[in-house]
């Protein structure tokens, strides 16, 4: 472990939050020209042409919503540090109106370069572990903590293809990194499909387990130490 992740607690596991839109409507037909079915959103009755798309949609909503809520409960705010998706993780919380409410800010660093120049991570972690690894993704995001000044952070970290793979890290393979209140995590997921459905499901997971960590912490958790951020090696 790097002496700069020492000292912080690992979240506990959890059940997986699912927020699953209701269905107002039985499914009529979804062949070629079929009418799709109809969904009721705050009293309004709304057409989907793409059912799944936009249940995915409706749920990424839905966890952003709570998230929304955790943290202006809590008094937080919440910083991203994005490599594959590419900025895929803000857009999504911005999505929702308000969000400057509790939302710092968020940093694409695509390049190894960017990751030391912006989150202040050393080269020497990035040339030992790889930038997709568990190492780099968990200093994502307490680098953005510390850059921003928020108290919770995610990050991405991964190969979303076409190129790029290894035999160690295939094509889909993403590491997730979170920062919540001075405990660092991360977690390995392999998806499958092209370049934007890696993506895709790499920003409703990334949501989804920082609203898991949230709901993990408790309402009354306050951080026990400040989170200055890894030292910067040198080049």
């Amino acid at each position: 472990m790097e002496p700069w992740v020492e000292g912080f607690r690992q979240p506990k596991k959890v059940g997986l939050v699912r927020a699953e839109a209701v269905q107002k409507n039985q499914e009529r037909s979804l062949g070629s020209g079929g009418e799709g079915f109809s969904f009721e959103v705050a009293n309004h009755t709304l057409m989907v042409r793409n059912p799944r798309r936009h249940v995915q949609t409706m749920k990424l909503t839905k966890v952003v919503i709570d998230l929304a809520e955790i943290l202006l409960q809590r008094g937080w705010r919440l910083a991203t540090a994005e490599s594959c998706t590419g900025g895929g993780v803000i857009h999504a919380l911005t999505e929702v109106a308000g969000s400057s409410r509790w939302l710092e800010g968020g940093l694409i660093t695509y390049s190894n370069a960017s990751k030391s120049l912006l989150l202040n991570i050393p080269t020497t972690l990035i040339d030992s572990y790889g930038a997709v690894s568990s190492e780099v993704a968990m200093a994502m995001a307490a680098g953005a903590c510390a850059r921003t000044g928020a108290e919770v952070a995610v990050s991405t970290t991964g190969i979303a293809g076409p190129g790029g793979e290894t035999p160690e890290t295939p094509l889909g393979t993403v590491w997730f990194g979170w920062c919540v209140a001075g405990s660092v995590s991360a977690t390995l997921r392999r998806f499958p499909g092209n370049r934007a459905e890696v993506r895709a499901a790499a920003v409703e997971f990334a949501l989804i387990g920082l609203l898991e960590r949230l709901l993990d912490v408790g309402t009354n958790h306050v951080a026990d130490e400040h989170f200055a951020g890894p030292s910067r090696g040198q080049d």
